[in-house]
């Protein structure tokens, strides 16, 4: 009764943000609402559960790092750093699909949900206005999280990895032809449609675009060997990049005094607060953990009801939190799954998180590009649908 609670008030949020366009803010906070009513919050308790979400290190972690983020992009674009590494690698590929798509893969391997508004401002400046606004969000939001489905960089990975005793290096060696499906399924599915064409002669000696590359964006490269090295918060180690990167470009402090305030976007912080209260209600509810024994009355075999737990407890809830209650699950009932079990579970929270309404990246892209985040879960749809077509087969290969 609980999950069927859990998912009724999912599907309200649902049609408010579907059909009534209602804002995420409002959709979360109604949704909070009905869970404390639904489950019979103590109100005290409700209030203090909601204090303690706003308050926690990772809500202010992740608040920080949008925002230092962007403070970061400013900076480069100020610089012009980003639209030189859209034109070098718009003369490395002279493919302009390829280029939007290795433009948000790059910036994607930083675990960040800011990494996305990086990779959107290259989008933006390879297509311009020559592609819509929702064509562009897609790309960018779709070809940011490629590496998010096998990059051990990424705290669902590791901890997935760690709870299924299955080494990391391992996992990624497996979910290597995963990977190349997910590229290949946006390719073929979306991007494909998109203009290819960059208009600029072929070039032979690509060695000074390759150099430019590198001199863009070493700051997004400095972040991510420093997060891997020195395990330090995302936040903490973008403020050291961009004190490194006012000194070496040599900024004026008057040049980035207006970033301080235009930065910080109150319709972005309020909406991720909202969603990680929304998910905190959700945990405390027990509503997540009764999840797969309601899909376990379902005529199916283990394999598939657990690839619909952890589809649909990350749609709702997040893939972290479905690895954490769903991994040891699984493999008690499946002692044998080794790695093929883990590359299917693990795909399949993935794929959930791209079409999730609480996944703070797809808001972040969304207002980025000025749309609708349901037209990006639209238009998302039919490509981790065949996916997850994909990765079943995939899984009965290999097992």
């Amino acid at each position: 009764m609980e999950a069927i609670k859990l998912l009724a008030v999912f599907l309200v949020m649902l049609i408010l943000i579907f059909s009534f366009k209602r804002s995420l803010s409002v959709a979360f906070g109604i949704g909070c609402v009905l869970l404390a009513g639904l489950f019979q919050f103590d109100p005290r308790e409700a209030l203090e559960l909601a204090v303690q979400s706003v308050l926690s290190r990772s809500t202010l972690a992740i608040v920080a790092i949008y925002y230092t983020v962007t403070f970061l992009q400013k900076m480069m674009e100020l610089k012009g750093h980003i639209s030189l590494a859209e034109t070098s690698l718009l003369n490395i590929t002279n493919n302009k699909r390829l280029s939007a798509a290795a433009a948000p893969m790059c910036v994607g391997l930083m675990p960040s949900p800011g990494a996305v508004i990086i990779g959107g401002a290259m989008v933006e400046s390879i297509y311009g206005d020559s592609v819509n606004n929702e064509d562009k969000n897609f790309v960018t939001s779709y070809f940011r999280h490629v590496p998010e489905a096998f990059v051990p960089t990424y705290g669902a990975i590791v901890l997935a990895c760690e709870l299924a005793g299955v080494p990391a290096g391992e996992f990624v060696l497996y979910m290597l032809p995963m990977a190349a499906a997910v590229y290949l399924a946006g390719y073929f599915m979306v991007l494909i449609k998109l203009p290819k064409e960059t208009g600029l002669p072929p070039k032979k000696e690509k060695l000074k675009d390759l150099r430019n590359i590198l001199l863009a964006l070493w700051p997004i490269s400095a972040i991510i060997l420093l997060v891997l090295s020195v395990h330090v918060d995302v936040y903490l180690v973008t403020i050291f990049v961009i004190i490194l990167y006012f000194f070496v470009n040599r900024f004026k402090f008057q040049q980035i005094k207006p970033f301080f305030k235009s930065s910080f976007e109150s319709k972005i912080i309020f909406s991720t607060i909202f969603i990680l209260i929304f998910k905190d209600f959700a945990l405390t509810s027990g509503a997540v953990d009764a999840l797969p024994h309601l899909l376990a009355r379902l005529p199916l075999p283990d394999y598939l009801i657990f690839s619909l737990v952890f589809f649909i407890g990350s749609v709702v809830a997040g893939a972290t939190a479905v690895a954490a209650i769903g991994i040891p699950m699984a493999y008690v009932a499946m002692p044998d799954g080794g790695v093929p079990l883990l590359v299917l579970l693990s795909t399949m929270a993935f794929l959930a998180m791209q079409v999730s309404i609480s996944h703070i990246c797809l808001f972040l892209s969304s207002i980025f590009f000025k749309v609708e985040v349901a037209s990006l879960i639209k238009r998302t749809i039919p490509v981790i649908s065949v996916l997850c077509l994909i990765v079943i087969g995939y899984y009965l290969i290999l097992a």
